[in-house]
């Protein structure tokens, strides 16, 4: 059996100085508001001359208020890919201007 090394931190910790060039396989514990640093996190696994596929797991508590996080982050890349791609051939979110408000409102409550 190959030895396994870990490493636990939360997620800003992973996204900003730390190599994680040896993993194959990340755990995100904590969900972040900004989708950008669990990106930043898994780009951080990736090196030159790492060959093997990285797999990043999100841990998402049913009922939480991860739920909206990991929700309202999906929505955000859906943003960002807008923006970046002029909105040509982006996939359309179909959240009302009043599912979104709902949303913040239900997290600005926590």
């Amino acid at each position: 059996m190959t030895p396994r090394k870990h490493a636990c931190c939360p997620t800003r910790a992973g996204g900003q100085g730390l190599n994680l060039t040896g993993a194959d396989n990340v755990i995100a514990p904590d969900l972040d508001f900004n989708p950008q640093i669990d990106r930043q996190v898994e780009d951080h696994c990736h090196s030159i001359g790492h060959t093997k596929p990285v797999t990043m797991y999100r841990m998402v508590t049913k009922g939480t208020v991860d739920e909206t996080v990991n929700e309202m982050a999906k929505w955000k890349l859906v943003l960002d890919a807008a923006v970046l791609d002029s909105v040509v051939g982006v996939d359309k979110s179909s959240r009302t201007t009043g599912e979104i408000l709902s949303s913040l409102t239900m997290v600005w409550k926590f």
